[in-house]
């Protein structure tokens, strides 16, 4: 018997990419600029107002997704500095790398050894990640009687 129960990798690379690949869009709704949020206009006349307030709306929208794009630059900053390049370069890069693209940028690594890197960082990713509990545990299985 472990303390600590046994990883299930495929799982848990696959919930860290899910939060992983929607950095880009988070970064660039969170850095959006509110100027298109206009004044109410005042001109006398009665007006019908919808239920849900289009600025709060947009307000919670660009907070929810800076606190998202921190929770996932704070794990980014625990992991190795291997790991911490190769899930860069993989989703926070503004461009769109290959493995290849990635290889060449990290210097000394083949497109086979960043895709093992990217499997390893991910699972380290998945330790940090203080958003959500990223990590899927293998069942215990039973001993037969």
């Amino acid at each position: 018997m472990t303390l600590i129960p046994e990883i299930d990798e495929n799982a848990t690379r696959t919930k860290a990419r899910e939060i992983l690949k929607d950095f880009r869009t988070l970064s660039r709704i969170g850095g959006v600029y509110l100027s298109d949020i206009k004044s109410p206009v005042i001109d006398g006349m009665p007006k019908t107002h919808s239920v849900n307030n289009l600025v709060d709306g947009k307000l919670a929208k660009v907070v929810s997704a800076r606190i998202s794009v921190e929770l996932i630059e704070h794990a980014l900053m625990a992991l190795t500095t291997t790991s911490f390049w190769t899930l860069f370069y993989s989703y926070c890069n503004k461009e769109i790398l290959t493995y290849d693209q990635i290889a060449y940028r990290m210097q000394g690594y083949s497109r086979e050894s960043i895709k093992k890197l990217k499997n390893r960082a991910l699972l380290e990713f998945a330790e940090a990640y203080q958003g959500e509990n990223l990590l899927v545990f293998k069942s215990p299985e039973k001993a037969p009687n």
